[in-house]
């Protein structure tokens, strides 16, 4: 069987949680790392052509979680036959970071996550976007923190 020109899927991510074990009431992140094939890129969360598909992280609702906004990384700038200006991109390696916080009520492990919603070019075209889902599991240790007390003197 002939090998693909181009694989399948040019792009995918590794997720991450840091720290991975965090105390009820206590703010921790989880780290999407793309993996671009070689040669390839997608486009930023905000590109400037409103024709192209930008890169999104949507998280998924999850009890005990209350998620911050997706933290993009600064995109690289690509010129492409195809595109008349500039191309706001990501490139291998990117890393988007998404802030949440543990509801103070919450214990035991929990699986966090979202899609990653992308789309791969190269030199020659762009692919179809992808839906990727992502998850990380997330352990919830000891108590919450004591709540801070105004003093009077």
């Amino acid at each position: 069987m002939p090998r693909l020109k181009h694989p399948p899927h040019r792009v995918n991510a590794r997720v991450t949680v840091e720290p991975a074990q965090v105390k009820p009431g206590e703010q921790a992140k989880i780290k999407l790392t793309l993996e671009i094939a070689e040669e390839a890129h997608v486009n930023s969360n905000a590109p400037r052509d409103p024709n192209l598909i930008p890169t999104i992280f949507t998280p998924n609702p999850s009890a005990g979680i209350i998620w911050g906004k997706p933290q993009y990384p600064a995109p690289t700038e690509v010129t492409e036959w195809y595109a008349n200006d500039p191309l706001p991109v990501f490139q291998n390696g990117a890393v988007i970071e998404v802030p949440f916080t543990i509801d103070k009520t919450a214990t035991g492990t929990l699986t966090i996550g979202g899609t990653l919603r992308a789309q791969a070019c190269d030199h020659e075209q762009c692919y179809p976007p992808r839906k990727i889902p992502v998850s990380a599991t997330l352990q919830i240790t000891g108590e919450s923190p004591p709540p801070t007390r105004n003093r009077q003197y």
